[in-house]
């Protein structure tokens, strides 16, 4: 079975949450204006998820895009008129292979400073919530 598709969204987590969300959002509409008429963007159409993840500098967006050139990966950076045209933000339509090292952005946001980087398996797996999974 072929993996599904589902959009990524790349965004700099030394950024304010709600500034994050913003980014993304950017980054998310700049791509489906710009590919909502290739295959893999109608492919993910049909069952569209959209996943936040974290890096954490501009530099590291940049590094991220080079990739995706390399891997011939359509995307789109968002830079930030407000900040002087940093890059803060990159959408991508993939399987999600690459991205796999990476954290998602919101949660982040919203666990303890001591909580991240951990890995919140223990919890759930002690919790209702690994019944729903």
């Amino acid at each position: 079975m072929k993996p599904s598709l589902k959009m990524y969204v790349l965004v700099r987590k030394e950024l304010d949450e709600t500034y994050r969300n913003v980014q993304g959002g950017h980054a998310s509409i700049e791509y489906t204006l710009r590919y909502r008429n290739t295959l893999s963007f109608r492919e993910w159409y049909k069952d569209p998820y959209l996943i936040h993840l974290g890096v954490r500098f501009q530099s590291d967006i940049i590094e991220w895009s080079n990739k995706l050139k390399e891997l011939n990966i359509d995307h789109y950076i968002w830079k930030e008129p407000d900040l002087d045209n940093q890059p803060t933000a990159i959408a991508c339509i993939d399987t999600g292979e690459i991205f796999k090292n990476l954290p998602l952005a919101w949660l982040l946001a919203l666990v303890p400073e001591w909580l991240k980087g951990r890995s919140l398996k223990p919890l759930f797996e002690s919790s209702s919530l690994s019944e729903r999974a």
